[in-house]
């Protein structure tokens, strides 16, 4: 059924109810009360005339006047037109005079005898019986009969009339119910397709109902709302425009950004390389303490750049969302223990008594990344200890529970200069230390703090400042979590190292110069000084060592050391993308695929986030960065050669 039909059908029910309830059942009503009223008139006109004409025949019955009876009987169904029949009828039954003479002397059987009248409505006629009284008696009975078809034929007129009346009402109303079914149903169904295009984004369609009233109102009102909606639409395709645009040029700006962030990386870790590995190499060599003293300035100077490069990369990786997390099981002692190594230099030459101390059982393993604990460790107490000149140093290891969640707690807790709230409350600020004559005395970038603390936000954790107060010291709190602990043993830890330990503990590698004895070692780097750099570090510690300025050459002659069976144990190939003819990252590529079997140890400049995978995915067992740490360099060859190369 349609909808213009469905609406014609109820209009036309709705019309129908209402002639009902408004005409038709009002009406009807009516009537019957009208009938009512007729049948009491025509009551009374019986009783008063039956009463009438019983009191006029008393005299009459009294002495025996039969014929003025019946000609009174007569006189009043002549003058009467609702009256039928007059009659009188003595105590037993008999007429006595009749309106009509041929009825007398017949009997209507005994009557029912009372002082008053007596009114009978039977159908089709109302019989009024009126006593006739003789000295106070009851002589006999006046009776009048009137017939009730007049009322019932009115009551038919009138009936009648309603109802064609009704019926062209109905009829009317059936009219006018398809007229307005037509005249709603379309315009609505029209509207209804036009909010259908409109749902479905077509925001160039209108009504096009131009009419007077409510039903012209409505079009009119969503017609402006869709021009509006499109008006918004252009606004938002607009906005949308100059979004993408911003997006674009934040993109691009964010990778111009990385690009000249892993240029300069590239740039000043070329050059310090060069500074630091030769500087050590000459302290080895130098015997003069005065040219000693001179080289551990430049490497302090040459160290001091590598951290700000460190730092501001770091930092870059963590706004950029770049910097991944490395989860596994760990124990945090030892953690400690090789942060307390690494500064064992700087505790040995400080006026500083430093300690650590377990405040209770401590998770024996904790699951976290151990490279950034270690690195958000060794930045607090490096802070602690550029800031504190005498005094102490205290490490307060504890486990902290808060609700379900477990956390590692570490308090450095030192006794320096201390700082105001006022410091203390943007201290954690990239590129802020407390006033310029901090930095002027002190030095720092202001990053450290910065970085450690979003560090621990990545490993679920925060740092905070408990206790500060200016010429006293500082307390920092790190927390970390510790991921799930379930079988984990809580353990008391010891802390047993003392300072007159430090200096013997410093390294746990034997120096000698046979240390990579018998190993042969390919090195592949466009940079002169820098491989000649490398050939140092790697002769001393007894190694054999061939160069190779480009990649094309380093595989030439890797596979030509293969065919005569005299093998490279080890490739350092350089991975910048600038070394010419071929790039380290082609020349490892190449090599994978024709089988090379030998590991293949990355050394590059760049270290922004993704270079270390880069290197391994291309085919390399290691990455070492550079400036190059003649330690970690020595280490990953030996850990190269001990083990197989992927095939």
């Amino acid at each position: 059924m349609t909808p213009q039909r469905r609406l014609f059908f109820r209009i036309a029910i709705l019309a129908l109810v209402l002639i009902l309830i408004g005409g038709v059942i009002p009406a009807i009503l009516s009537l019957n009360r009208e009938r009512a009223q007729l049948l009491k008139h025509l009551d009374d006109i019986g009783t008063t005339t039956a009463t009438t004409a019983a009191m006029s025949a008393s005299n009459m019955l009294a002495g025996d006047d039969e014929d003025g009876l019946s000609a009174l009987a007569a006189t009043i169904v002549y003058q009467n037109d609702v009256v039928s029949e007059a009659l009188f009828l003595d105590r037993k039954g008999s007429i006595i005079a009749h309106s009509d003479p041929d009825l007398e002397g017949t009997s209507t059987g005994r009557p029912r005898l009372s002082n008053s009248v007596i009114v009978h409505r039977i159908p089709g006629m109302i019989e009024v019986n009126a006593p006739v009284l003789v000295s106070g008696e009851i002589w006999g009975i006046f009776r009048i009969k009137i017939l009730t078809n007049v009322v019932a034929e009115e009551i038919r007129r009138a009936r009648n009339g309603l109802l064609r009346i009704n019926g062209a009402l109905l009829f009317i109303s059936i009219i006018g119910a398809a007229w307005l079914a037509r005249s709603i149903s379309k315009p609505v169904e029209h509207l209804s397709r036009v909010a259908n295009e409109v749902a479905k984004g077509n925001l160039e369609i209108r009504t096009g109902i131009h009419k007077s009233g409510e039903l012209g109102s409505l079009p009119m009102a969503i017609d402006e709302m869709i021009e509006d909606l499109s008006r918004a639409r252009q606004r938002l395709l607009s906005q949308s425009a100059e979004l993408e645009e911003e997006k674009t040029k934040a993109i691009l700006a964010s990778k111009a950004k990385s690009e000249f962030l892993a240029n300069m990386s590239h740039e000043l870790r070329t050059p310090l390389t060069g500074i630091l590995g030769f500087a050590e190499v000459l302290e080895e060599d130098l015997e003069n303490e005065e040219h000693q003293s001179h080289l551990r300035v430049i490497r302090d100077c040459g160290d001091h750049l590598l951290d700000l490069i460190n730092n501001i990369l770091d930092l870059s990786k963590i706004e950029a969302e770049k910097m991944t997390i490395e989860e596994m099981e760990f124990s945090p002692a030892h953690v400690i223990e090789e942060v307390v190594s690494l500064l064992a230099p700087k505790l040995e030459d400080s006026d500083v008594v430093f300690s650590v101390n377990y405040l209770g059982p401590v998770p024996d393993t904790i699951r976290t990344d151990p490279t950034k604990l270690k690195q958000i460790i060794l930045n607090l107490i490096s802070n602690s200890l550029k800031f504190t000149k005498q005094g102490s140093i205290e490490i307060e290891v504890s486990h902290l529970l808060k609700g379900s969640d477990s956390y590692l707690k570490i308090d450095v807790v030192d006794t320096g200069i201390g700082m105001t709230e006022e410091v203390a409350q943007r201290l954690f600020e990239p590129f802020t230390q407390a006033d310029n004559s901090t930095t002027r005395e002190y030095g720092g970038t202001g990053l450290g703090l910065a970085i450690s603390r979003r560090m621990a936000n990545l490993l679920s954790g925060d740092i905070v400042i408990s206790e500060t107060k200016l010429g006293v010291g500082t307390r920092f709190s790190i927390t970390i979590d510790t991921g799930p602990l379930n079988g984990v043993p809580m353990r008391q830890q010891v802390y047993g190292r003392t300072k007159s330990s430090f200096e013997s503990n410093v390294l746990d590698h034997v120096e000698d110069s046979s240390r990579l004895l018998g190993i042969n070692v390919l090195v592949a780097d466009d940079n002169g000084h820098n491989r000649n750099l490398v050939r140092s570090l790697l002769e001393s510690a007894g190694a054999t060592v061939s160069m190779a300025d480009n990649g094309k050459m380093a595989i030439a002659q890797a596979l030509r050391a293969e065919k005569t069976k005299e093998p490279f144990d080890v490739i350092l190939m350089d991975m910048d993308m600038r070394m010419p003819q071929m790039d380290g990252f082609d020349a490892a590529e190449i090599l994978r695929g024709r089988h090379y079997p030998r590991p293949i140890i990355a050394l590059t400049a760049n270290a922004m986030a993704g270079d270390r995978q880069r290197c391994l995915d291309s085919g390399c067992v290691d990455y070492q960065a550079k400036p190059i740490n003649r330690e970690s360099l020595l280490a990953s060859i030996e850990k190269a050669v001990r083990s197989k190369a992927p095939a």
